[in-house]
């Protein structure tokens, strides 16, 4: 599990607020929602489900399904693996963590796990994912293409989008 001392200051999931707003920087303050999130990310990762409610056991459990569903034909499973972004030709770059990484031969997996009640932009346009995607695909090179996929629990959503190693450099031109 990362630890906020871990957290680049403009990580993939600022990214949405920076495309906007150039100057914008995170407070890097918790609030009882990041802390659940941050706990809830704990059990997705772990698997033990102690001291949660209902609903987060569900949630939790959601995600764990999804994950066993692809777990079969994966080669590699990487969780809460940190992820660098080169966004310049000049090597300059952020990280972040992706929440779940599963390399299948040439196909990758890359999920985020999003336990909120918020909407959250489709995986298509969703910059955080993509910022995930383009450092995973700059991370193993052997890899064509990729599904991006945001798992919503509370939402009862699954967002994902098809990329190829060639729609990198629109996404690296965001």
């Amino acid at each position: 599990m990362s630890s906020p001392e871990e957290h680049h200051e403009l990580g993939p999931s600022t990214l949405k607020y920076v495309e906007i707003c150039p100057g914008y920087r995170s407070s890097n303050e918790t609030n009882q929602f990041a802390e659940e999130g941050t706990m809830l990310h704990s059990a997705a990762e772990t698997g033990k489900l102690d001291g949660l409610n209902d609903e987060q056991v569900r949630c939790v459990r959601t995600v764990l399904d999804y994950v066993k569903k692809l777990d079969a034909n994966a080669k590699e499973i990487h969780k809460e693996m940190r992820v660098e972004v080169v966004y310049r030709e000049d090597g300059s770059s952020i990280f972040g963590t992706v929440d779940l990484v599963i390399v299948m031969d040439t196909h990758a997996f890359i999920v985020d796990y999003k336990f909120g009640y918020g909407e959250v932009d489709d995986a298509d346009i969703n910059i955080q994912i993509q910022a995930y995607t383009k450092g995973i695909f700059d991370k193993f090179p052997d890899l064509k293409t990729a599904t991006a996929v945001l798992l919503i629990p509370r939402r009862d959503e699954l967002l994902e989008a098809e990329y190829t190693r060639e729609d990198m450099v629109d996404v690296g031109m965001r």
